[in-house]
């Protein structure tokens, strides 16, 4: 019986990653669970969650209001993921990293309200995504003589943080991609208006079969994801007046291949041997643009 309900939620979430409006039906999922509006930001968030499973993955920051929803919005999009992928900070001092180990690699470390009082959980983020790893030397006792050790974290990692402040550190602003709430009257109307027709909640099979997706998505990660010849006139017409292209960049790059991964099992939904590679297409170039180019250029 066990494995009878396995196959069956394997063949959901394959049918799922080949829907065609695959990104539609994240919205409708996240939608089911109470949040109204924020299209863009949903499949934003989505694809900087998958994008953990890259050696360089996306992260990014949800700015607005108290009220706003942020939380909400965060929490919504990662319930699709499953736990085991999540490491989630809201209170963390320096040292606790540094005995991790590889619990944070390839990990989506999503960190609420951000300030000053989780200074040790942002400087260690900070680490993780700039350096890929967290290294402390640390003196011990051991067979009654004090030596030292270095204790290694691993990543990397996809970060996803909120934060009531229009501009946090320029070092962590930089290695984030900023994405700000609706807080027009029209949406708050929405929201309102909700509260009296709410859509039915996703249930637990519908959150396992979400779950596999993400699963089976990581069995073709290693699979390298490669752009081809006609993408360098897209990076000649990059503007490069503002030096933060260098960071954004590599991040929108990381969000094409992401939406090339997800897509690969509706081009090719065979297995790929271990010599193939993904190729990039228009489709996926579009895509990335229409989700992240205006975030891109208010960060």
């Amino acid at each position: 019986m066990a494995s009878k309900k396995t196959t069956s939620i394997q063949e959901r979430a394959l049918a799922l990653l080949n829907d065609p409006d695959f990104f539609g039906k994240v919205r409708e999922a996240v939608a089911r669970g109470g949040l109204v509006g924020e299209a863009r930001n949903i499949v934003a968030i989505f694809v900087v969650a998958i994008s953990s499973l890259l050696k360089k993955p996306m992260n990014a920051i949800l700015k607005g209001v108290s009220s706003a929803g942020k939380n909400f919005l965060a929490s919504g999009v990662l319930l699709l993921i499953p736990e085991s992928a999540i490491k989630e900070i809201t209170s963390s001092s320096k040292t606790a990293w540094n005995y991790s180990k590889d619990d944070f690699r390839n990990r989506i470390v999503y960190l609420q309200e951000r300030s000053n009082d989780a200074a040790g959980a942002v400087d260690s983020i900070r680490l993780l995504i700039s350096e890929g790893q967290i290294k402390r030397t640390v003196t011990v006792r051991k067979d009654g003589q004090l030596t030292t050790e270095i204790f290694v974290a691993e990543g990397p990692i996809a970060a996803i943080s909120t934060t009531t402040r229009d501009r946090i550190q320029i070092d962590d602003e930089t290695r984030h991609v900023s994405l700000w709430l609706d807080e027009s009257q029209e949406q708050t109307r929405r929201i309102v208006d909700r509260q009296m027709s709410p859509l039915p909640a996703l249930s637990d099979e519908e959150l396992e079969v979400w779950r596999k997706v993400y699963e089976i998505i990581s069995t073709r990660s290693s699979v390298p994801v490669e752009f081809p010849e006609w993408f360098k006139k897209i990076t000649d017409k990059v503007d490069v007046s503002n030096i933060r292209v260098r960071r954004y960049f590599p991040a929108f790059l990381a969000a094409v291949r992401t939406i090339a991964l997800i897509y690969s099992f509706k081009w090719h939904p065979e297995d790929f041997e271990s010599e193939e590679s993904i190729v990039a297409g228009f489709y996926e170039y579009a895509m990335a643009a229409y989700i992240f180019d205006s975030a891109f250029v208010e960060s």
